[in-house]
């Protein structure tokens, strides 16, 4: 009886050892997946022109008048802004709603997302 018992205790202890070996193995991949997908974020949002780089390209495209292009940069430039940490809060508000005013008086459609951003933030 104590043979049985030993043999069923090494065979359970070699069965969670493949079972572990397995998670792992998984576990890994899920991480560089998921890293991988963090630093698709991180260019993306941390994209390499900075507020003041979009200020002059958008006031560049107003000049050569490529309107649409340049309400894109006033849009990127209040994203950055909103989320930034390097601004008060007042600031941000300031900077935020002197770009919609500018997407107007260029021309621009300002977002809907931007406005409502506006409305419930500069009270």
């Amino acid at each position: 009886m104590d043979y049985y018992s030993t043999s069923n205790s090494n065979e359970l202890i070699e069965m969670v050892s493949v079972i572990q070996g397995i998670i792992s193995f998984i576990m890994m991949i899920v991480f560089f997946v998921m890293a991988s997908n963090i630093s698709k974020i991180k260019k993306r949002l941390g994209a390499s022109m900075s507020i003041q780089t979009m200020e002059f390209e958008a006031q560049k495209n107003i000049f050569i008048g490529d309107i649409k292009k340049a309400t894109e940069l006033y849009h990127m430039q209040a994203y950055k802004l909103r989320y930034s940490i390097n601004h008060t809060d007042n600031e941000k508000r300031k900077e935020i709603t002197r770009i919609a005013t500018k997407i107007s008086e260029i021309g621009g459609i300002t977002s809907k997302e931007l406005i409502n951003w506006i409305e419930n933030n500069c009270k």
